[in-house]
């Protein structure tokens, strides 16, 4: 008699020991392996406060604000704000400061003669400060930034397409390994411009990988109802990670110093992948039966479960149902389908860009980028927390058009005020807390329009989608050179502008989960779903209609949402 794996999977323990194992293993070792060199990467290519150096005027005890109020320019006749690169057209060699000459606006002004003063009081030395990629020179720094998140958009696609080749376990042994390695060459790479963006490619390609490649793997080993909870308990890792590095890397006090805290947890992480089991439904795919029988007996064992030689005989194999393949350009036949999928992909690039372009512009332009984002993580904690519970209460499409909106309105005022870092910080956060509820539930909504039959090939072109997006934010971020608030305006409008994009998709919430194409095609809202302040009810609805024959549940929606990277879909 055969048995399908999620039986096989309830005869081994479908949440015991090893299940739990893997879960440890997910949130202590795997999400800080892929926040770490996403936050060392920003905090080496932080950008200190700086100003054109007079070495003239270094022999005089002045301090460092004296010098700037005597040779820097202000800017827009500011007091407290001075240009970053240019000093005052005089011979300081010559310069007395009895009788102290007077400047003002009207007097000549030149590019920065002899380098750059940097203020290191709420930074540290970084490879922007240590080369001089500032003024004339800011292109390296942003090649840098473009360079890493391009990579991370082929890797993620690349690596993918390796892992069901190969299998998940060599795959994340090679990230690992790279992912050290690179710390260490990066360490040293900081007097080669070419080689610190080699490193930036090599890292970034691998990055997504380093966790998305295990996390496949362990949710192949969880039972549908029980994808959730590891979904949750991995993504709410995130953020606390993202909380704790920033303080790391202001104690580390060095831009070099930091790479190391690549390497540590790598390490660690290389060696255990060897005691890692391949995944077994990968295993069946592959038609590897007995080394699967093995696999599962070791799991059986470790969750206290006996079981006799031949209980896996009737092991099934994948591939049972010949129905064809179904790809992804399919969905351009059905119109209502195709509008609803490009939708969401753009919502989700514009939902990235901003996204990662505002914890970037965050910890550049801030006084304290270490506070700052170490509060945006928090905020991401407390909004997780939030975005879920509101979609379930408003609907998925209310939810997102509204956090979208405050969000834009959030930076248009950041963009407005004056240079309070206490308001703008306020503001930041207000702006973030928006951003990352509608983050939440863009990633949830997608699963419940894209129909299984393309669902796995939809969500990898939106992930896709999601890294150009991640692409574009530094573009963005580093178009603070032609003014610090231009970049705010840009995420107001694109936030804006993606709140009136989810306008025309239907609502989700309480809908079955479309099957087929025609499913999607035929998914419809329901009524009152674009109502702020109205929640959805499903008791509204006639008995015979979806929502009442089949109510789909955020836990439901979201295991499917996991469901479809498996490797049978």
């Amino acid at each position: 008699m055969s048995m399908p794996f999620e039986e096989v999977l309830e005869q081994v323990g479908s949440f015991g020991k090893f299940q739990y194992f893997l879960i440890f293993y997910l949130c202590f070792l795997v999400a800080p392996l892929r926040v770490i060199p996403l936050s060392v990467h920003i905090f080496t290519l932080l950008e200190p406060p700086h100003w054109c150096r007079i070495p003239e005027l270094e022999r005089f005890n002045f301090t460092d604000l004296e010098i700037q109020r005597l040779s820097i320019p202000r800017i827009h006749g500011s007091q407290d704000h001075f240009e970053k690169c240019e000093m005052y057209d005089y011979d300081w060699g010559k310069w007395n400061p009895l009788p102290s000459p007077k400047f003002n606006e009207s007097s000549p002004r030149i590019s920065c003669m002899s380098g750059y003063t940097y203020d290191f009081s709420n930074f540290y030395p970084t490879v922007v400060s240590e080369n001089d990629w500032v003024c004339g020179d800011t292109y390296k720094n942003y090649i840098a930034n473009s360079v890493f998140f391009a990579s991370m958009s082929v890797g993620v696609l690349i690596l993918g397409h390796v892992s069901d080749i190969v299998g998940r376990v060599p795959v994340m042994f090679v990230t690992y390994v790279v992912a050290g390695l690179t710390g260490i060459t990066t360490y040293f790479s900081g007097e080669s411009f070419e080689l610190f963006v080699a490193t930036r490619f090599v890292m970034g390609f691998v990055l997504l990988s380093i966790s998305i490649t295990p996390f496949v793997l362990a949710v192949e080993y969880v039972p549908k109802e029980r994808r959730m909870l590891v979904l949750s308990a991995f993504r709410f890792v995130y953020p606390v990670v993202g909380v704790i590095v920033p303080w790391i890397a202001k104690a580390s006090g060095y831009w070099r110093t930091l790479q190391l805290l690549n390497v540590i947890p790598c390490c660690i992480a290389a060696p255990l992948s060897f005691f890692i089991p391949e995944s077994s439904r990968w295993l069946m795919s592959k038609g590897k039966l007995d080394q699967t029988k093995k696999i599962l007996h070791k799991i059986a064992r470790w969750n206290g479960k006996t079981l006799p030689p031949n209980a896996l005989d009737g092991l099934e194999l994948p591939g049972g149902d010949k129905r064809k393949q179904i790809s992804v350009f399919a969905i351009a036949k059905y119109p209502r389908l195709r509008r609803n999928v490009l939708l969401t992909l753009f919502l989700w690039l514009n939902s990235c860009l901003v996204y990662s372009a505002g914890q970037l512009y965050a910890a550049q332009v801030t006084p304290s980028p270490f506070l700052t984002t170490s509060a945006t993580n928090g905020v991401d904690i407390l909004a997780t927390a939030v975005a879920m519970p509101l979609a379930d209460y408003w609907g998925r499409k209310p939810s997102m058009m509204m956090f979208y909106i405050l969000s834009a309105i959030s930076y248009f005022i950041i963009g407005l005020i004056s240079n309070s870092f206490l308001i703008m910080f306020i503001l930041l956060m207000i702006g973030r807390f928006a951003l990352t509820m509608a983050y939440n539930v863009g990633y949830l909504y997608a699963a419940e329009v894209y129909p299984t039959e393309v669902r796995s090939q939809a969500l990898s072109v939106r992930q896709a989608f999601g890294s150009l997006g991640k692409f574009f934010s530094s573009q963005i971020v580093m178009l603070a050179y032609y003014g610090p608030f231009v970049p705010l305006f840009l995420f107001g409008i694109i936030s804006g502008t993606t709140a009136a994009m989810a306008l025309p998709l239907p609502e989700t919430l309480h809908q079955d989960l479309p099957e087929t194409l025609e499913d999607g095609e035929n998914l419809k809202g329901l009524p009152r779903s674009w109502m702020f302040g109205c929640p959805v009810n499903p008791d509204q609805e006639a008995p015979d209609s979806p929502a009442r024959r089949r109510g789909r549940t955020l836990s439901a929606a979201s295991a499917a949402t996991v469901d479809s990277i498996s490797p049978e879909n």
